[in-house]
């Protein structure tokens, strides 16, 4: 994903002399390229990132367009009154990216575990978040992002899921995978835990009677409410707490839509990750496996 957003933003500085990228202490050998091509346009501040989004915001005040990056929870989590009291409350035209989203960086600890990020930025007004589930939608939905006016959060991953979609849109809306001819059951996904249900999909057991689908955009659309409301059971994954994450903002469209779908949510359960290693090692840990999910589905069918 990473290479996405570095091909999408050398496009942007070559037609926009106004589009600006700061990084904390991020650009050797990964912005070199960009910063040797526009010079004027790239900052590197170094390790300290509060003073990055600050100066996001007066930029963009000057009439710039900002884009703000580091890893982990660093453009985040630690710039969080900047971004509510500086960006946000003077609305200003601001992207905020980070790459590591969930356990991209489980090697280094929870301090680099990006699982609270999607409720505190949630919290926040007038603030898109965007996780791409793959490259594939990266690629194709980076436009939409930036062209949103205002404060927007994007999450790359470390992973990409190798699933194709069926048709891809320009616009905030779910993009759907999977549709069985006698879909009962609805997966869910917002980032890269869409790879979870690539088994799922391919069992020819279970694959009429469930739908698959990514929301990239944390946006209560018409087409995402439909979705769900077409469903019986719902079934979302996160590499997020549950009690704040892309579960909870599910939940909350079913309940103020008074939906009767029955809601199983997976992630974190108010628990830092206590276990260090590979993302995947990190699944195995906190997510259900295939396995799990087709028993799940199982369940469910014959009740």
């Amino acid at each position: 994903m990473r290479d996405q957003f570095l091909s999408f933003i050398k496009n942007k500085a070559s037609i926009d002399s106004d589009f600006i990228l700061l990084t904390g202490d991020l650009g050797f050998g990964l912005f070199e390229e960009f910063e040797k091509l526009y010079p004027k346009q790239f900052f590197n501040v170094g390790v300290a990132e509060q003073l990055m989004t600050s100066l996001a915001c007066g930029l963009a005040h000057e009439g710039f367009n900002l884009v703000t990056y580091s890893i982990g929870n660093f453009p985040t989590l630690r710039c969080l009154e900047q971004i509510r009291n500086d960006i946000i409350y003077h609305d200003s035209n601001v992207k905020i990216v980070t790459s590591g989203a969930g356990f991209s960086y489980g090697s280094l600890g929870m301090s680099h575990h990006a699982t609270e990020d999607i409720g505190i930025i949630r919290s926040l007004p007038k603030t898109l978040i965007f996780s791409p589930a793959s490259s594939f939608e990266c690629k194709f939905l980076l436009n939409i992002f930036f062209e949103q006016e205002g404060v927007g959060y994007l999450r790359l991953d470390k992973t990409s899921s190798n699933l194709v979609p069926n048709k891809i849109e320009n616009n905030l809306n779910p993009v759907l995978y999977h549709h069985g001819k006698r879909s009962s059951i609805l997966f869910l996904s917002h980032g890269s835990t869409l790879s979870l249900y690539e088994k799922i999909i391919a069992d020819e057991s279970i694959t009429e009677n469930i739908t698959v689908a990514s929301v990239p955009f944390l946006a209560r659309t018409e087409y995402l409410v439909n979705l769900i409301q077409e469903h019986d059971y719902v079934i979302t994954t996160e590499e997020h707490q549950l009690s704040c994450g892309f579960g909870s903002f599910i939940a909350e469209i079913i309940l103020d839509q008074s939906l009767d779908n029955k809601l199983y949510r997976f992630g974190l359960k108010d628990t830092f990750s206590e276990h260090v290693g590979s993302q995947s090692y990190l699944r195995s840990k906190y997510l259900p496996s295939a396995v799990e999910l087709r028993k799940k589905v199982a369940d469910l069918i014959s009740n």
